[in-house]
């Protein structure tokens, strides 16, 4: 119970930092750092949900779409967004 409380919190957490950071128009140091700790709370997620589904007993034969890979489908687009943000903010920092 403790670890799927940890994942919505890290999840609710990852969904409202992105809608912030979408809203708020900040210095490009403060996204980065942002992004940075967004991506890895992205990769902390997709750890303890494959931990939390490994220990309850993988997915049903048939059902790993649903039941594995379409949950992980959000903290890895989270992840690839921050990475793309990050690369977005530094070149736009450097091409001053």
């Amino acid at each position: 119970m403790a670890l799927f409380l940890s994942i919505l919190i890290i999840g609710i957490y990852l969904i409202a930092i992105n809608i912030w950071l979408a809203i708020k128009k900040l210095h490009h140091t403060s996204v980065i750092i942002l992004s940075i700790i967004d991506a890895s709370l992205a990769v902390v997620w997709v750890i303890l949900f494959i931990y939390m589904s490994k220990a309850s007993g993988n997915p049903d034969d048939g059902k790993e779409i649903l039941q594995f890979y379409l949950p992980l489908l959000l903290p890895v687009s989270v992840f690839f967004l921050n990475i793309f943000r990050i690369a977005k903010m530094i070149q736009k920092h450097y091409n001053k």
